[in-house]
């Protein structure tokens, strides 16, 4: 089973899997101050960040932001790499479709031309 959790001020959790995001994307290591930069936008006024939840642990991240009305853009998500290939993230993103349907018709994705992985996994999910 797969869960979305409200950050609610868990900041060491928060930090570690925001390093290890940008380790796996970029091969780049944070410090724990660029990290905490990176919380402190995603979680400001327009943003909501969720831990993802498997089996009661806690094995990702999803960010939903804003670009002008309720947050309805998915920009970030991030499983950790020994969970990936379970379908986490794909139930991460169905949970979040939820979310936004509440208050929007429509969720939007996008994605670095070179992140291959999340073109294909929103392209399965019939995001074009």
């Amino acid at each position: 089973m797969v869960s979305l959790s409200l950050y609610q001020g868990e900041e060491e959790k928060a930090l570690e899997l925001i390093k290890a995001f940008w380790g796996a994307h970029n091969q780049v290591s944070q410090s724990d101050e660029e990290a905490r930069r990176d919380l402190l936008a995603w979680t400001s006024p327009g943003n909501r960040f969720y831990f993802i939840i498997h089996g009661g642990r806690t094995v990702g991240f999803l960010h939903l932001g804003s670009r002008g009305a309720d947050p309805d853009w998915l920009e970030d998500i991030f499983v950790l790499p020994d969970w990936q290939g379970r379908g986490i993230g794909s139930l991460a993103v169905g949970l979040a479709e939820a979310i936004v349907r509440e208050y929007s018709p429509c969720i939007y994705v996008e994605a670095a031309a070179r992140n291959e992985a999340a073109i294909r996994l929103y392209r399965k999910l019939g995001f074009d």
